[in-house]
């Protein structure tokens, strides 16, 4: 998974709205469930640097296009 990506500017609002139609297509659940496509993070530091990273680009000033929030019930708590 990388951190950053470049986008040529004349191709830069499609590609971020395809981007956000893909993740808000992405099927989240269980690990061990086979329709599953993004499961859980290992474990709570792994969260807590996440949770970080989207909080520092938007204090940087990004715009946040698909989700941004921690998910709760089982597996996620």
């Amino acid at each position: 998974a990388g951190s950053r990506l470049f986008v040529a500017r004349e191709i830069h609002d499609e590609f971020v709205r395809r981007v956000a139609e893909f993740a808000g297509r992405l099927r989240i659940g269980h690990g061990i469930e086979a329709e599953t496509e993004i499961g859980p993070l290992i474990n709570a530091r792994q969260a807590g640097k996440v949770v970080g990273y989207i909080k520092a680009g938007r204090d940087e000033g990004a715009e946040l296009i698909a989700g941004g929030s921690r998910l709760t019930g089982e597996p996620y708590d």
